[in-house]
């Protein structure tokens, strides 16, 4: 077979030939292949995927597509080979695989990052291979395209409308006269969403919401109500609730999340509701294997789905997952597609919380207090990559943070004490 003609940087455990990959690495974690062994392809990853890898079993073979600013020597070493390009690009993505399945026979492709879903999906209808089908990407990362289906299908939904102008906006909020929040249809991490609450906040809330570039945006009409994040996992269709996740935003007009603290007291009425609510909307767009993050409300007419993604949670909510529970769903979801058994989750419960540092509009001169905090009980992790004369703008996305404590608990208030008490401990020196 011919070489490969693509552009990726590849690393490989393989014995090297005139068609592997040029650059080896060979530590002694994963052996070399051999006939009949499952094959997994992975599209992207960070930390948690690397942990995880480190678990399973040594009969296994691991690919990973990965992109240039992610890679790390210590993740390669877990692959069987990884190669290196924008995967986003799903023409490049497809050849290789195509190339790759040819080669080495692929059994799964799983994905855990937002940009990975799309590709791993066109290669697994491609490829007909086990993973995640297009539709459950598709009607999770176009919000528009999920706000529709619910409608259609009688599932409670906030009323919504896609908005190509400013005159669009300004018809639905007349339409509606009720508070609104204006996203982009397909972004994330709270990125150029804005909150309306009058005629005179619309022009303010639309260059808000343009300056992200992320079009075409869409308006719907905010639900009030206390906010929660739900985490899941699936297998062949069927769901499971793990956990729900308390969630701390900034107020109006960007709701950007500056914590999470789980799991979250709630009453098993309020529980159960969510549950059946989640897993419902889990069913209604078709997802199938691995984890989702369904964020919601509690409005006084029950849980109401804000939007969805079929991977795990971010700002390191399947860390605060293992810390709490002992749920590794990044673990689960690959032994599962290798054949593993179905876990038996344990019966007691720990809590685990993560505040941000979301300093705004001011130059920081120094922080200080990093060391004690770190030396407090329950703290697991401070990291603060905020540098001295550094120039802090508003908080316009999660991307606007300057860092963040890991903090656990044998409860949820011990938890969200500890995290507090290490948060309040370091201080910003700025002008």
């Amino acid at each position: 077979m011919a070489c490969s003609s693509s552009k990726a940087v590849t690393t490989t455990r393989e014995p090297h030939s005139s068609c592997d990959p040029v650059l080896n690495v060979v530590p002694a974690i994963i052996p070399i292949r051999g006939e009949g062994l499952t094959h997994i392809l992975i599209i992207g990853g960070l930390g948690p995927t690397v942990t995880s890898a480190t678990s399973l079993s040594p009969s296994l073979e691991l690919t990973m597509f990965q992109k240039a600013e992610l890679y790390s020597p210590v993740q390669a070493a877990l692959m069987n080979r990884t190669y290196v390009f924008d995967y986003s690009d799903a023409e490049e993505s497809m050849a290789l695989a195509r190339e790759l399945h040819a080669r080495h026979r692929l059994d799964a492709i799983v994905s855990f990052t937002e940009y990975g879903q799309e590709p791993a999906a066109l290669i697994q209808h491609a490829l007909g291979i086990v993973g995640n089908p297009l539709r459950p990407v598709e009607l999770t990362r176009d919000k528009l395209k999920m706000r529709r289906l619910m409608a259609e299908r009688g599932f409670p939904s906030a009323r919504y409308r896609e908005c190509q102008s400013f005159e669009e906006l300004r018809s639905f909020y007349e339409q509606l006269r009720r508070p609104l929040i204006l996203k982009p249809v397909k972004g994330s991490g709270s990125e150029g969403v804005s909150s309306i609450d009058s005629f005179e906040g619309l022009q303010g809330a639309w260059q808000r919401a343009s300056a992200a570039g992320l079009f075409p945006l869409m308006a719907e009409e905010y639900l009030e109500g206390p906010e929660f994040s739900v985490e899941t996992q699936s297998r062949n269709g069927v769901h499971e609730l793990v956990v729900v996740t308390e969630k701390l935003t900034t107020d109006k007009p960007s709701f950007v999340e500056v914590g999470h603290l789980l799991p979250a007291a709630l009453p098993d009425a309020e529980l159960k509701a969510i549950e059946e609510t989640v897993l419902g909307f889990l069913d209604l767009v078709g997802h199938q294997l691995g984890p989702a993050h369904t964020e919601i409300r509690l409005t006084s007419e029950g849980p109401r789905i804000i939007e969805s993604n079929i991977r795990a949670g971010g700002d390191f909510i399947p860390e605060l997952v293992l810390l709490a529970l002992g749920v590794d769903l990044i673990l689960e979801t690959l032994d599962f597609v290798a054949g593993g058994p179905i876990p038996q989750r344990r019966g007691d419960r720990g809590a685990a919380a993560i505040r941000y540092f979301a300093r705004t509009n001011c130059t920081v001169r120094g922080v200080d207090g990093l060391d004690a905090a770190r030396a407090l009980p329950g703290v697991v992790r401070i990291d603060c990559d905020v540098q001295p004369g550094q120039a802090l703008g508003p908080l316009l996305s999660s991307d606007s943070r300057q860092g963040y404590v890991i903090a656990t608990g044998s409860n949820l208030p011990e938890a969200r004490q500890n995290a507090e008490r290490a948060f309040q401990q370091v201080t910003f020196r700025v002008t």
